[in-house]
């Protein structure tokens, strides 16, 4: 089964999630590390990076 599975490390979470809800639009719930979805065929996984 093919699957969608979205790794993002990212600097400004605003701009991400943005990005993913103009883009994707299915809706996301805050995880431990970030923000997350997990469904059969979809998984996104936003990290915050800190700023170098």
């Amino acid at each position: 089964m093919k699957k969608l599975d979205i790794h993002v490390d990212t600097t400004d979470m605003d701009i991400a999630i943005r990005f993913y809800t103009k883009v994707i639009g299915l809706p996301l719930k805050k995880g431990v590390t970030g923000y997350e979805i997990d469904k059969p065929n979809v998984h996104v996984e936003f990290h915050q990076k800190k700023e170098e």
